[in-house]
């Protein structure tokens, strides 16, 4: 064996053999509310340079998207607190040349509705139905903005905010709010 060992080739091979199983196996940390894994630093960056570019694009348009902008806005702070990666994943849905929101994606939807239902089922989803489904509503989480992208520790204070009396979005936005700390980031201009 010694012998073996004194090639080079041998050398990288056993090299090699020692650091994979030096690598750390361990599953990928999960969020402290049990979420989803916490967002890698290049996920968030990621994520923040496509709300951005929305962001900057809604501002440029013709017109100029107040409420759009102030969405975006929103979203650039959410990337940091929300769920991250389904943010990367809806924005990459629409059309980056447009001035475009989740509820307003075009051709985009069928992109959204694929990936919305591809999520596993999840307390904040759950939460956002039941809401809907008492206001007499459907709501697809592909169509919403904001709600579905929050983190999950979001859910129990969505299942406490909205009653019967906060059935429109803005309603719901309001009553949510002073409990949902991210939603602040969408409160431009108030």
């Amino acid at each position: 064996m010694a012998s073996m060992l004194r090639s080079l080739p041998a050398r990288l091979a056993l090299a090699g053999l020692l650091l994979a199983a030096c690598r750390d196996e361990d599953p990928p940390p999960q969020s402290p509310d049990g979420g989803a894994p916490d967002a890698s630093t290049s996920d968030v960056a990621r994520c923040v340079e496509l709300a951005t570019h929305f962001r900057d694009h809604c501002a440029d348009a013709n017109g100029e998207d107040d409420a759009r902008v102030c969405l975006w806005e929103g979203y650039v702070e959410l990337c940091r607190t929300g769920d991250t990666a389904l943010l990367i994943a809806a924005m990459e849905c629409l059309d980056d040349t447009q001035c475009r929101s989740f509820s307003d994606a075009n051709e985009g939807g069928a992109c959204l509705d694929a990936l919305h239902a591809a999520q596993p089922a999840s307390a904040l989803r759950d939460a956002i139905e039941a809401h809907c489904a008492a206001c007499g509503q459907t709501c697809p989480a592909s169509q919403i903005e904001i709600f579905p992208y929050l983190p999950a520790s979001a859910a129990t204070a969505l299942e406490s905010c909205g009653g019967a009396d906060a059935c429109t979005a803005d309603a719901f936005f309001a009553a949510c709010t002073p409990e949902i700390a991210p939603l602040a980031s969408f409160q431009c201009g108030q």
